[in-house]
């Protein structure tokens, strides 16, 4: 993990800007530090999380649907082999994360979720095409939105297979 501390660019566009590496995930440092975050979710849900931030991308302050397929999370290397129901008690882990935000200039604390909601679309679940979309929380938004310290992990380093 390498932190960085540039005012010249947000996390959102250092995320952007590295959206073509598939093998690193960019997200707010005070995400990666963990320090305003109560009720850690597990280590399996912090992988799931650092997949969600990285699909987001430079989109992760916007207020918009994000999704991918489990068949899609299942090509990644690494990754546990989910499905649906192993999936679902993770995005309620991190449905009940409560971010914390203390801002000394403005003399402002906000509290807030890691995301607003989840949704596992499994009509076609046979086929093993599972959707999933969610929708990050305010808070989160407004961190990553205001964000000039971004860590950049190595998705290697974060996602590991079971049993290993």
């Amino acid at each position: 993990m390498s932190y960085k501390n540039d005012t010249m660019g947000k996390t959102t566009e250092v995320a952007a800007d590295r959206a073509y590496d598939q093998t690193k995930t960019v997200l707010p440092k005070e995400v990666a530090q963990g320090v305003y975050m109560q009720h850690a979710p597990s280590l399996a849900a912090l992988k799931l999380m650092h997949l969600m931030i990285g699909t987001a991308g430079g989109r992760m302050a916007d207020d918009v649907r994000h999704e991918f397929r489990l068949s899609d999370i299942k090509k990644i290397d690494g990754i546990d082999n989910h499905s649906r129901k192993s999936i679902i008690p993770l995005f309620q882990e991190l449905a009940a994360a409560v971010l914390t935000v203390d801002d000394p200039v403005k003399m402002t604390t906000t509290i807030g979720g890691l995301m607003d909601g989840a949704k596992v679309d499994y009509r076609h679940e046979v086929s093993g095409d599972v959707l999933v979309t969610w929708y990050f929380g305010r808070t989160f938004r407004e961190m990553a939105a205001g964000s000039n310290h971004w860590a950049i992990l190595d998705r290697q380093g974060v996602i590991v297979k079971s049993g290993v």
